[in-house]
């Protein structure tokens, strides 16, 4: 066997060459990662929107009739999780 290329310039390395590039990003994955972004925002403000109606009818019904405690953190953070899911 004759070893006329080593390195890069043989066809091994070349290949590996082009394999080791970032490839660009096509339109769809673009529009994907835009569209994720979006139906992310749209989750946490929805969330966020649950969370606070919680809260309000908690401080409502609740909190209005009973002096606070620390026992009451319990039904917070439960209100959270819920907003979460």
């Amino acid at each position: 066997m004759l070893v006329l290329q080593v390195g890069s310039r043989s066809e091994w390395g070349a290949m590996m060459e082009e394999l080791q590039q970032e490839e660009e990003e096509t339109p769809l994955q673009e529009n994907l990662e835009k569209l994720a972004l979006l139906i992310g925002k749209i989750a946490l403000a929805a969330a966020s929107v649950v969370f606070i109606v919680l809260l309000v009818w908690w401080i409502a019904t609740e909190a209005a009739q009973k002096p606070w405690e620390w026992g009451n953190i319990v039904d917070i953070v439960g209100f959270f999780i819920v907003s979460g899911k």
